[in-house]
């Protein structure tokens, strides 16, 4: 459906989700693809910082619940997100020292804590299924 290192329209990644969310559900209330903002998450898609709301935390509930892998996306740029490959969750912390040391990290990249929905309600940790894409290579060759 999807190609490595392929970049793709945010609307055709998950059509049924028409808000744009990060975690985009189905039909069927599952995450149909991770989509991930380097601003937001500068270590994704290993690192995964959820931030605050009832969509938000709902939506990063169920994909750490439901131990399956779906296509992960990062934005490169505006209509630009890179399929990267298909991650599961292995992993997560709601840890406040750790959090907090995440929204830090975070903040260096542009994340603020002024918006409410920006704030890091817990970190989780991906893993590839299968074969991905080094999407930080891409963006270090455009940036020569």
């Amino acid at each position: 459906m999807f190609e490595l290192g392929k970049c793709y329209r945010r609307e055709n990644i998950a059509i049924e989700d028409i808000e744009e969310r990060y975690l985009p559900l189905d039909g069927s209330g599952k995450v149909a693809a991770g989509c991930f903002r380097y601003d937001l998450n500068p270590d994704a898609p290993e690192i995964v910082l959820p931030g605050t709301g009832p969509i938000i935390e709902s939506s990063a509930e169920e994909f750490r619940r439901g131990g399956y892998a779906v296509h992960t996306f990062i934005k490169l740029d505006v209509g630009e997100w890179q399929h990267v490959g298909n991650y599961r969750v292995v992993n997560s912390s709601k840890d406040p020292k750790l959090i907090e040391q995440q929204q830090e990290r975070a903040e260096q990249y542009g994340r603020k804590r002024t918006k409410r929905e920006w704030k890091i309600t817990e970190v989780l940790y991906l893993e590839p299924v299968g074969d991905y894409y080094d999407w930080r290579k891409e963006v270090l060759r455009k940036a020569r």
